[in-house]
């Protein structure tokens, strides 16, 4: 199977739009050197991108891209190595769900951040803007849906490095309360002898229980296509692991993050850069996961103590807030396309091509995963549009002439 076609979406990924499914083919974590720390581990990674200069850091101001960009500033400084260059979008007011400013700011002074770049994003990264487009083109519908948001940041540093937070939330956020119980971090409550039955028994029972919790929101699935999606998800939650190692060594065959990783990498090959994410290096992956053994962490806050304590304000190392952002995906490139969209492209077996319709004619912004959709329909479109103006050149007489 080459590369291309292990990481192209399946059909039900690109008809929900969300990929749930873990990765059996993801490369094996190196194994975990004696001695070495997580924050070692992380910061070999670092280095490898200050290395290889100009080196941009995508900084959002929160904690996971946060992270990055203070123990790369303090790696360079220490080592003498050239400093990090923290980028940042900044979205119009009405695009913000939150203000970030304040958060960034904290972080850049006390980091001792030397270049920080602004760009200013109004429809430069909606999923048909001319960015949009031909990260399309070139590399057909990718997940995520966001991975074409990078261009604008990879054409700041071609020739040389970019970082980012990818994967904190999922590594650094792992919560299991099975391990919560095992090193009497919680008081038990009834309900978790249910959560121990259920994680301990037949996977069988978990898949019937957990396919009743399969989110509402996929409202565009024909009944074929949500029995689908149901399935996936149940089957996939249902291998959990109740051990925080395990499950984190899971976590690291999460195909979302392995597409995530791929996207990324293919996007970066077009500007020669070499992109990394330290929060989902193998080397880092694998070394937390031996630290946190069976029971794990207590909480995300606890886990960025642990390692950026000498390097981030504790304000930002247990922050409960998250930046969300409106649709900068959805502007009106997207929405013209959307509105007249004439229900080909997309496969009726799984999507309800007029369900989806009313989505994107709705005033109110879709659901982000529907833009999935809104990239295959597109890429329809316009692969039928090339086909037909070849059809037309070939019969042309004056061309054949």
């Amino acid at each position: 199977m080459s590369v291309a076609e292990r990481y192209a979406l399946t059909r039900l990924e690109l008809a929900t739009g969300l990929v749930i499914e873990r990765d059996r083919e993801a490369p094996p974590l190196p194994p975990a050197p004696p001695g070495l720390t997580p924050r070692e581990a992380l910061g070999d990674s670092v280095r490898a991108a200050l290395r290889r200069p100009p080196c941009l850091v995508m900084f959002s101001g929160g904690r996971d891209s946060s992270a990055v960009l203070a123990v790369a500033a303090d790696i360079a400084r220490r080592e003498q190595l050239p400093a990090p260059v923290a980028v940042t979008y900044r979205y119009p007011h009405e695009m913000a769900g939150a203000e970030e400013s304040r958060w960034q700011e904290i972080v850049i002074r006390h980091a001792r951040v030397e270049e920080w770049v602004r760009v200013e994003i109004t429809d430069e990264i909606d999923c048909l803007s001319p960015i949009g487009l031909d990260s399309l083109v070139r590399h057909r519908v990718i997940f995520p849906i966001a991975a074409h948001s990078l261009v604008p940041a990879l054409r700041l540093c071609a020739g040389g490095s970019l970082m980012t937070g990818t994967g904190g939330d999922q590594i650094l956020g792992r919560r299991s309360r099975i391990g919560d119980l095992l090193a009497r971090r919680v008081r038990p409550v009834p309900r978790d002898a249910v959560r121990v039955a259920l994680a301990l028994g037949p996977r069988g029972l978990r898949r019937a229980r957990l396919r009743r919790q399969a989110p509402p929101f996929v409202t565009w699935l024909t009944p074929a296509g949500r029995c689908a999606f149901e399935t996936s998800w149940a089957r996939t939650l249902s291998e959990s692991s109740p051990s925080w190692r395990h499950g984190l060594l899971q976590t690291w065959r999460s195909r979302d993050l392995q597409l995530a990783v791929a996207a990324m990498d293919a996007l970066a090959r077009d500007y020669d850069v070499q992109m990394l994410h330290p929060l989902f290096s193998p080397l880092f992956v694998s070394v937390l996961a031996r630290e946190g053994g069976i029971s794990g962490y207590a909480n995300r806050t606890e886990v960025m103590r642990m390692l950026f304590a000498d390097v981030l304000p504790d304000e930002i190392n247990s922050r409960r807030t998250k930046a969300v952002f409106g649709q900068p995906y959805w502007t009106h490139h997207s929405q013209e396309f959307g509105r007249s969209w004439n229900g080909e492209g997309v496969d009726d077996e799984l999507v309800d091509a007029g369900a989806l319709q009313r989505l994107w004619a709705d005033p109110e912004p879709p659901p982000a995963p529907t833009l999935i959709l809104l990239k295959q329909a597109w890429l329809d479109a316009y692969e039928r549009g090339q086909r037909a103006e070849s059809t037309s050149t070939s019969l042309d007489p004056a061309v054949s002439s």
